[in-house]
Parts: structure tokens; sequence; C-alpha cells
């Protein structure tokens, strides 16, 4: 089954830039931190300095991840159609709405019949049943469930495409502490402040912020801050790891093949 061929081929281009990924995250000559504090002690800054930028070669590899996602979807629907009826118009559709996807012919010879384009069009051939899964899994039905695979498809339509024609670009960049642990006493407060923007190269960037409305002298503070790599200049999924957003779409594209699976010749 050729779908499977191309999900694995997406796995092995994930599983290269991951390894990558977490080289460069974890190499001291990668980022740097500044820690500073203010007179009263009272206010504790960390300022972050990028000294590589991300891999050039990372954005054909995160293209070549979603390609191959692209083509494990659109390879599943081949394979389900009725040869008869398969052709050039045969894909996987993804749709934000309804009307566009049930949109049928309204006048002529072939009135009531797919119309050209829209997603009962492209499934021309595919049984009721398989039908009903793929429609059930469009963008347009997606309520905010994790679950459920249609913001996935959604993204993986959109980023796709961008990569068809430009380079998809990713940042270095600082996320919410993965650990902290400060101590508050009672009555008192602390303010925390992300800055969660881009890295460049060799300008030092002021990262967090910690506002404390006593003097901390003396507590014993510890604070992670997590660096990784983030998309950009999307439009869709600008600010989202690359690592976990790309995760989270093999998933959703596995396990919808995983339920139209049953039903291949």
């Amino acid at each position: 089954m050729s779908y499977t061929q191309k999900l694995a081929r997406a796995k092995e281009h994930f599983a290269t830039l991951e390894a990558d990924l977490g080289r460069y995250i974890f190499d001291d000559k990668t980022y740097s931190v500044r820690p500073t504090q203010s007179s009263d002690r009272k206010k504790h800054s960390f300022f972050g300095t990028l000294h590589e930028e991300p891999p050039a070669e990372w954005g054909p590899l995160v293209g070549d991840t979603l390609h191959n996602l692209r083509c494990t979807l659109d390879h599943i629907v081949w394979e389900l159609a009725d040869p008869a009826m398969r052709g050039k118009h045969t894909m996987f559709p993804m749709f934000t709405c309804r009307d566009d996807f049930s949109r049928l012919v309204k006048k002529g010879a072939k009135k009531g019949q797919p119309a050209h384009g829209g997603g009962l069009y492209r499934l021309s051939g595919v049984a009721a049943d398989p039908l009903a899964i793929i429609e059930a899994a469009q963008p347009y039905n997606w309520a905010g469930d994790s679950e459920h695979p249609g913001e996935a498809l959604r993204i993986l339509d959109k980023i796709e495409n961008i990569d068809k024609h430009r380079t998809l670009h990713t940042v270095g960049a600082f996320t919410a502490p993965e650990k902290s642990d400060i101590p508050i006493p009672d009555g008192e407060t602390l303010s925390v402040t992300l800055f969660g923007g881009p890295l460049a190269v060799g300008k030092e960037t002021e990262v967090l912020t910690l506002d404390f409305s006593f003097d901390p002298s003396g507590m014993k503070m510890e604070v992670d801050l997590s660096f990784t790599v983030l998309f950009t200049d999307t439009g869709v999924v600008d600010g989202t790891p690359i690592d976990a957003t790309l995760s989270g779409l093999i998933s959703q594209v596995e396990a919808v093949t995983d339920d139209l699976k049953p039903y291949l010749p």
C-alpha cells in the first residue's frame, strides 16, 4: 500500500529533523542567557542571545515531511476509489466550508452530480462508509476537540501549500519555563513576564522578567528557561514549536488513515 510508504517517509524526515533539533537546542554554542537583578533585588531579568541561526536546511526537511503527509492522505483516497472513477481529480479533500465540500452541479445534463473542485468530486468512486469518515474529518467539522483531525488537516493544507512556493522559515525563541521553583510568602506576589518573540543572532534580548513584591534574597530560586525553534512567517502556525507541530500532524494523519484502512480493497 503506497500510503504507508509515504507515511513512513514523513516519519523518517521528521526523525532526522528531531535529532538535528535536539543537537541544536542543547548545544552550548547555540545561545546564552545572562541574569540580572535590580538594586533593590525585587526585579530579576534574564537576557538571551542567539549565537547561531537554525540551520537553513531545516526548511526543505520540514517541507518534505509535510509533502509526504499530504501524499499519504491522497494515496489512501486513490486506493479507496473505484479504479473506473478515479483520475487526476482524486485526492483527499480539506475544506473549511461545508457548502464547498458538498457542492453539486446546479444545471445541465450533470445536474445533481458532484461539482468540479468540490470535496465530493475529489472523492468520486469512494464508497459511502469511508467517504463518511473523510467528511467527518473535515476542518469545517472541527469544534475545538483535540482528538478531531480537522484543525490538523487545515494546518497541513495551508503550510504544505506555502512550502510549494517558498521555503518555510524557523526562528529560535524562549518559551515558558519548563520548571520553576520559587516559594512565595503569604501576602506577597510575583509577576512573571515572558518575551516569547524570535531572537536575532548577536542581539541580546530580554526574555524573562520576575517582579517580586518583596526582596527574595536568601531564598532558593530555580528557573529553567526553555529554548526552542518556532515557525514564523506562515500566517498559520507562527510562534508554535516546529517539533510539536509536525508531531501533531503526523499523529492526526495516521489516525485518519487507521480509520480508513479497514475499507481498503
